[in-house]
């Protein structure tokens, strides 16, 4: 078995309940399974979130990244179905194999797969890559039997927002810029859902897209996640938010910058209400009000 830091059984437990200890319980049996059916080698944690994540060596792949997830949580079903989707893109990491009944995926490995923000500390060249890629990503699906719609994800999370008195007036703000803005943004195609700069990684002289969350929407959307990353960036580092990046942005897409700060706020917004429905420590809840609030701000200046 695979040593795993404590935090990475706790952490998914905790955003799983009974599922994540029974993911636990089987766990062995099903690394020995994958191990065997994909010839693995090498196998070296690397990573948690709400899965596992190991880098090993393929006779058959060669160098290979595996996923291990809940099955029960129908991320992991999204995932595999957008990877599917986009499997022939350019900018998209491959999946080569996957069990939704076990809950393990196989991808290729980036190398050297270093974070878009690690690479290009510079915001304003990191956010012309991030450009380019959005640009060419995306493609029409209405699939709503598999993958959720982002209206309704904001639903499901704003809800959360109703029993803490400092996030209650964030549920109307929230909804009325999503009405205002998909009046003109109305397309259906699948997102990634989570086009951040963390999610971007270097492959030889180019970048390549991980972990596509799935979800049905206009690509405008896929815009928000990577501006609130960069607000995070800012606050975590008590500077202000650049917004040369969103001028960039509004440049090269023809967004209206009202447009981009309303997809700023709707995203901490909407990412606040998914911790908030977790377990949060305070750090974490305050950490959540100062982006809802630092983002609201923003928008009203641009008004």
């Amino acid at each position: 078995m695979i040593d795993l830091p404590v935090e990475a059984k706790e952490n998914i437990i905790r955003t799983q309940g009974e599922n994540g200890k029974a993911f636990f319980d089987n766990l062995p049996k099903r690394l020995e399974i994958y191990t065997n059916k994909w010839k693995l080698c090498e196998c070296k944690f690397f990573a948690h979130s709400t899965n596992l994540i190991y880098a090993c060596k393929s006779d058959i792949y060669g160098d290979v990244i595996i996923k291990a997830g809940v099955p029960e949580d129908r991320r992991l079903l999204t995932e595999i179905s957008a990877l599917k989707f986009y499997n022939d893109k350019e900018h998209t990491c491959k999946l080569y194999d996957y069990s939704l009944e076990d809950g393990f995926m196989l991808f290729e490995r980036i190398t050297p797969g270093i974070t878009l923000k690690d690479t290009i500390p510079d915001p304003i060249k990191r956010v012309n890559i991030f450009i380019n890629i959005f640009k060419h990503y995306h493609l029409p699906c209405d699939d709503t039997a598999t993958f959720p719609t982002y209206i309704s994800l904001i639903e499901m999370f704003a809800s959360n927002l109703d029993s803490y008195p400092h996030f209650i007036k964030y549920k109307d703000i929230i909804k009325t810029l999503y009405n205002e803005i998909s009046k003109d943004y109305s397309r259906k195609y699948l997102l990634h859902g989570d086009l951040h700069f963390h999610n971007i990684l270097s492959h030889d002289k180019t970048f390549k897209v991980i972990d596509p969350h799935g979800i049905i929407g206009d690509p405008i959307f896929d815009i928000t996640r990577y501006l609130s990353n960069e607000l995070s960036d800012a606050i975590l580092k008590n500077r202000s938010f650049n917004n040369n990046v969103v001028l960039c942005i509004s440049k090269q897409l023809g967004i209206p910058i009202l447009t981009l700060y309303g997809l700023l706020v709707i995203d901490v917004i909407h990412h606040a209400g998914y911790h908030l429905g977790n377990p949060i420590t305070k750090s974490r809840y305050d950490f959540q009000l100062k982006r809802c609030e630092t983002a609201y701000k923003l928008y009203l200046s641009a008004l």
